[in-house]
């Protein structure tokens, strides 16, 4: 057993979202919450000491902008976050950049029917589903058509408005802003500082589109979109159990071992691939690169990997779904990766099917998309070496807010990752201790005519950490 298995083990059952083994009187109190600081490029909230935190409190959040504006459509309120910390006095404990690049990534892991009937009302998401047309084509189910079934538009709740008293309210749950809090709880009852969440905001000023919120094609008005500080606000859940089951966990952080807690936090790398010069038709140009990811002496359950052309507006699929794609080209990427200077498969990872199952054992469960929006795949003639586009699954028929091209959704959803979980089953406690040297990714792009532009990785890092907590006083392991 390792010494991070061994900690989890000190953790009292209350604090493990797991079926309790005992019956146990608890109490759940809500207290609703303003920021104590708050402005258009971030808010801060202050939390009561009381109880215990729990991972089903959320964020309360809302946009302002004008009435023709959208969220993206496969990524909602998530787009307004930039990123985000769990503070205990000046020591930063669990933190999440890039939130809406990853949390588009992560949404794509739930059912489409969860998706598309709990989560849309939530997040404002509407791009989850997808039904087959009568020409046998593909298109988004969710939104809303003409008779004729040439145009879709996202449905007019799920809009923002430039008055605060009407644009919808989004919620956003702490689990989701921090993945520790999904198995993890803070006993706030116990701690001697102050707990705070700080939550950064994209920028989306007058002449830029597709941060925050799209807009439909041909629009030349104000396109500037802003947080609704108004409507800001954090539901704090807290759980109460019984008096003897709290002064249970009291003693034991009072104690000189205190309360150990193994728990996930995120690390983001961030790297770029220069442009290359345009390959003639009917070539290809193959560009290798290689990425050192900053982990070096961290233990790491897994990474999840999003790539895209650096510049938004090349991408596929913007002017809908915001910059919030990761994409790859019509020739796959090839990908590999060396971990403790070992390198991790004899041959580079190329084929779709192979990337899939990869990402799905680094996240525990599959990637829930068609097909076409994995990968350039299902609509491209292998006959040719540079993968032509020969058909096409989704419709073209069909415009989404005005947007024609629709069938550049293809490839938009390209996640990859790498399962490091050393047991088989990926859950805390089962990483990989990182030597000296950082994992490398080394990755080869087949750059074909039109597809030369440069691009951005990043890179989400699961580290498991060490957190523990005695008298009240916190400390957290690298």
């Amino acid at each position: 057993m390792n010494q991070s298995q061994s900690s989890a083990t000190q953790l009292p059952e209350a604090f493990k979202i797991a079926p309790s083994k005992s019956v146990q009187t608890l109490e759940i109190r809500t207290e609703q919450l303003d920021p104590i600081t708050a402005t258009t490029s971030e808010v801060v909230f202050q939390l009561p000491m009381n109880g215990i935190l729990d991972g089903g409190s959320f964020v309360q959040l809302a946009v302002e902008a004008n009435a023709a504006a959208f969220l993206p459509v496969a990524t909602g309120i998530h787009s307004l976050i930039d990123s985000c910390e769990l503070q205990v006095g000046t020591k930063v404990i669990m933190t999440t950049q890039r939130y809406a690049h990853r949390q588009t990534a992560v949404r794509q892991l739930d059912s489409p029917e969860h998706r598309a009937y709990v989560d849309m009302i939530k997040s404002g998401a509407c791009a989850d589903r997808w039904a087959e047309t009568s020409a046998g084509k593909i298109s988004y189910q969710d939104l809303v058509y003409n008779a004729a079934l040439t145009t879709a538009s996202v449905p007019a709740f799920l809009k923002p408005t430039a008055d605060p008293t009407t644009t919808p309210v989004y919620s956003v749950p702490l689990s989701s802003l921090f993945p520790a809090m999904i198995l993890r709880q803070l006993p706030l009852f116990a701690m001697k500082e102050q707990v705070y969440i700080r939550i950064r905001f994209n920028q989306q000023p007058t002449g830029t589109k597709n941060v925050i919120c799209c807009f439909p094609d041909g629009y030349g008005g104000d396109t500037s979109a802003k947080p609704s500080l108004t409507n800001i606000k954090f539901m704090s859940d807290h759980l109460y159990f019984s008096d003897d089951t709290m002064n249970q966990m009291a003693a034991q952080i009072a104690s000189s071992d205190g309360m150990v807690e193994l728990y996930e936090d995120l690390i983001l790398t961030e790297t770029q691939a220069a442009e290359v010069a345009n390959p003639a038709g009917g070539t290809i140009t193959q560009q290798r690169v290689e990425n050192e990811i900053a982990v070096a002496g961290r233990v790491v359950r897994g990474l999840l990997i999003a790539d895209q052309k650096t510049t938004t507006d090349q991408n596929p699929a913007v002017d809908w779904c915001g910059q919030y794609v990761s994409t790859e080209g019509r020739v796959p990427d090839e990908l590999n990766f060396r971990v403790n200077d070992s390198r991790v498969f004899d041959r580079n990872l190329v084929d779709a099917p192979q990337k899939y199952n990869q990402l799905r054992f680094a996240m525990g469960r599959p990637l829930r998309v068609p097909s076409t929006l994995y990968s350039f795949d299902p609509d491209t003639d292998k006959s040719d070496p540079t993968n032509a586009v020969n058909q096409s699954i989704i419709s073209a028929a069909v415009a989404v807010e005005g947007h024609a091209n629709i069938e550049n959704a293809r490839s938009t959803q390209h996640y990859t990752g790498l399962d490091l979980s050393t047991t088989g089953v990926n859950m805390l406690g089962a990483g990989t201790q990182i030597g000296v040297k950082p994992i490398q990714i080394t990755k080869t792009y087949n750059r074909v005519n039109g597809d030369n532009q440069a691009r951005t990785m990043r890179v989400w890092a699961s580290v498991e950490r060490t957190m523990r907590i005695q008298n009240g006083t916190i400390e957290v392991s690298a």
